[in-house]
């Protein structure tokens, strides 16, 4: 057996003891509902009450009217099963916790960065004051930004700059797989710590649950790299356990920083084949604005470790044209920045938009805006994969093609295999490179970021490289997606009602 089947096991032994344990609550508390008639009536009362309650309390709250009827349709059929998955998505605003430490870390990590946008539209400075914002984070001028095609390009540069770090690197990813890209990430991390840089980690627990490194987290401390798991999994049942790090930041001497939809994994690389060629994309930053993904990094380190982490500021690299604002986003932030950003780029354009998600699983204000771009006659193209990383996602992305084909929006899959890549891009001039997918999951419940900019020239580059996909892609019509079978049609309508949950 080899050690990637070895760590594979221990992922799955691990899901297998946690989940049995979390079932066995569930079910030790379903027996003693029922372990005699007098207390199976007063819980079926409690229970049509606490349905009742329950519904009530969502239609009432303000938010997305979509995930309303998701939680109810649930709620009202399976009310105890409904009731717990509601407690652990997080929705019942029980995160006092989160919100107090934001405050004290804005205390000690306030970033002030006043500068005005100078001979640019108005709707472009807009986007950006509301990026700004809604994220607590400043925009800057733009100084060397490089956008990537492939993730092989991606680690190439990243990999030497790795290797001339001097003072410290921070390492944030949903996913890290023991394979050779991460071998020869870690071997270049553990020379640097003899080296005497400061290394930190930060891994998402379920991301990395069954393709991580065995013993990975004692592994990296016994190097010197200081490293915490995101959000880790229980055996109790806890609030919040959907919130996931989907965010992939590397940080390098503060004036250096990678995003994108990049995790560390050789079929990111294409080393690695899994479902076809692998295209995912990515972009590099450097000079002031990478403050703010060292922000974003202390803040999540902070979550775990109560500390607070401060470097000295590095000598910034000149500033260029144009200007970028390294955003993010998180279930805490109520404001949804990932979407707003995307509806008010869509909103701007006047001659094209164009979008690549691996996911397209949309709510009605993102299919209100996406269809009314169209109809307004600016060239809308979407990508997706043809080949899917899971059916499911697929079958319900597929769902949401219909309403787009018709109001004129144009739909392509990725014929070579997975789309993995997170970008929208404006009338080749405004982008958002980062990790956040068109679906209810990155928008709403995962931590995220990205990279807004304007004026670079790397907006073109997104746009050029778009249009090189939809060249190898194949168009879906409206008359071939209405010739889906009727079985077909009925599965993706209940994924569909379902589709906030996925």
């Amino acid at each position: 057996m080899t050690k990637g089947e070895n760590n594979l096991g221990a992922g799955i032994i691990k899901f297998i003891i946690v989940f049995g344990i979390f079932l066995f609550q569930v079910i030790v508390i379903a027996f003693l509902i029922k372990t005699t008639k007098e207390i199976e009536l007063y819980a079926n009362v409690f229970f049509e009450l606490l349905k009742l309650a329950l519904v009530l309390m969502i239609i009432y709250k303000p938010g997305n009217s979509s995930f309303k009827i998701a939680w109810i349709i649930l709620i009202m059929f399976f009310p105890i099963f409904g009731f717990l998955l509601y407690l652990l998505s997080g929705n019942l605003d029980m995160n006092k916790k989160f919100k107090r430490k934001n405050k004290n870390f804005e205390k000690h990590y306030n970033l002030n960065n006043n500068i005005e946008m100078t001979n640019v539209p108005r709707e472009i400075s807009n986007q950006f004051e509301f990026a700004k914002n809604v994220t607590d984070l400043p925009f800057y001028k733009a100084s060397d930004i490089k956008y990537f095609k492939l993730g092989e390009e991606y680690f190439k540069d990243m990999i030497e700059d790795l290797k001339n770090a001097k003072e410290y690197i921070l390492f944030e990813y949903y996913i890290i797989s023991k394979s050779n890209l991460w071998d020869q990430i870690y071997e270049i991390l553990k020379e640097k710590v003899k080296e005497g840089v400061k290394v930190y980690l930060s891994f998402d627990e379920m991301g990395s649950l069954f393709s991580k490194p065995k013993n990975f987290k004692e592994s990296l401390q016994k190097a010197g790299i200081n490293a915490v798991s995101f959000n880790p999994i229980t055996p109790i049942l806890k609030l919040s356990l959907s919130y996931r790090n989907h965010r992939k930041i590397t940080v390098i001497d503060g004036n250096i920083a990678y995003t994108g939809g990049i995790n560390i994994g050789d079929e990111y690389i294409n080393k690695k084949e899994r479902f076809g060629h692998w295209k995912d994309t990515g972009i590099k930053i450097t000079g002031k604005p990478v403050l703010n993904f060292v922000k974003m990094f202390s803040l999540v380190w902070y979550y775990h470790t109560n500390e607070i982490l401060k470097f000295n500021e590095p000598k910034y690299s000149a500033e260029k044209k144009g200007y970028i604002i390294p955003y993010c986003d998180s279930p805490m932030n109520k404001q949804n920045p990932s979407e707003m950003i995307y509806i008010n780029m869509i909103n701007s354009a006047t001659e094209n938009v164009y979008i690549t998600t691996p996911y397209l699983i949309l709510d009605n204000e993102m299919v209100t805006v996406l269809c009314n771009a169209a109809r307004k006659g600016v060239d809308v193209k979407i990508i997706t994969p043809y080949i899917p990383d899971k059916k499911t996602i697929k079958a319900c992305t597929i769902s949401f093609y219909g309403i787009l084909l018709e109001a004129g929006v144009h739909i392509y899959e990725y014929t070579p295999g997975f789309i993995h890549a997170k970008n929208c891009v404006v009338d080749n001039k405004i982008a958002s490179v980062g990790t956040a997918n068109f679906d209810y999951r990155s928008l709403y419940w995962n931590y995220e970021c990205g990279v807004l900019s304007y004026g670079t020239g790397e907006e073109k580059k997104v746009s050029e490289d778009f249009l090189n996909i939809v060249s190898k892609s194949n168009e879906i019509t409206l008359k071939k997606w209405n010739q889906r079978s009727l079985i077909t049609k009925i599965k993706e309508a209940i994924l569909k009602a379902l589709a906030p949950l996925l």
